[in-house]
């Protein structure tokens, strides 16, 4: 027969029920983590792909850094780490230069088309020489926080943009 003091539910011991919910705090930690990369993976995918229509290029991390140190990185970087690192959205970009030389178009990269560099966080070199880009267009840049090099030659940017570039990106080397 039951007392009083005992219930014929579940018992469960305080060290139990932290135990589950830590564990439930893992992983619900571990998808959201997951379904933000995700995101941020196909942003950066889509993006790469509107970078393509205007004839440019982009570079991933782990191919620069290949380049500068000759060692190969890891297949966990190149798979899971790997992000877009440069855009080339300059005149002399190589597949621009190859429709010129087949007699096709490319649309001219204007202030418009610059929010699809947001989808790029870890950019850390950009070529927008010859484009048409004023000094309307800035604020889209100055978000960039990551650039180390921004190549501005041969665009509308006036000297005021370009000290207005260097006070929001002091560790960006801006040429002109």
């Amino acid at each position: 027969m039951l007392t009083p003091t005992q219930n014929p539910g579940f018992r469960f011991r305080l060290k139990t029920l932290l135990v589950a919910v830590g564990i439930f705090s893992i992983v619900l930690g571990l998808a959201s983590s997951v379904t933000h990369w995700q995101l941020r993976n196909s942003r950066e995918r889509a993006a790469m792909v509107a970078v393509g229509r205007f004839g440019g290029t982009s570079s991933m991390e782990s191919a620069l850094r290949w380049d500068a140190t000759g060692e190969r990185p890891s297949w966990f970087y190149c798979q899971i780490l790997n992000r877009v690192a440069k855009i080339d959205l300059s005149q002399d970009a190589w597949p621009l230069v190859e429709r010129r030389k087949q007699g096709q178009s490319s649309p001219q990269v204007s202030d418009d088309d610059l929010p699809i560099l947001q989808a790029f966080a870890d950019l850390k070199i950009l070529d927008l020489s010859g484009t048409a880009i004023t000094d309307g267009g800035l604020k889209h840049l100055m978000t960039l926080r990551s650039l180390d090099e921004l190549e501005l030659d041969g665009t509308q940017i006036s000297d005021v943009g370009v000290r207005r570039l260097n006070d929001a990106l002091p560790s960006c080397r801006i040429r002109r």
